[in-house]
């Protein structure tokens, strides 16, 4: 049986311009349409928005336990915004 690789789809724009709404949404077709899918989520230290939900549109951390991540190496890449 021949693998099949993997195509990795990244959406990039500014902060709260729809990037995970639309990763959903793309993630929901092809789940209807019997294609394999995952969509990872992040961790953000961030405060929760009135219409996100823990664990479906982010992993939301506390400060320590995402230090904690970066200090084990659990993360490929992080960033600091707006301080």
């Amino acid at each position: 049986m021949k693998k099949i690789k993997p195509i990795i789809i990244a959406f990039l724009g500014k902060s709260a311009s729809g990037k995970n709404t639309l990763a959903i949404e793309l993630h929901k077709l092809l789940k209807k349409n019997n294609i394999p899918s995952k969509l990872l989520l992040h961790d953000t230290t961030r405060p929760r928005r009135k219409d996100e939900y823990q664990d479906i549109d982010y992993h939301f951390v506390s400060n320590k336990v995402f230090g904690h991540n970066i200090i084990f190496g659990r993360y490929l890449e992080y960033t600091k915004f707006n301080n």
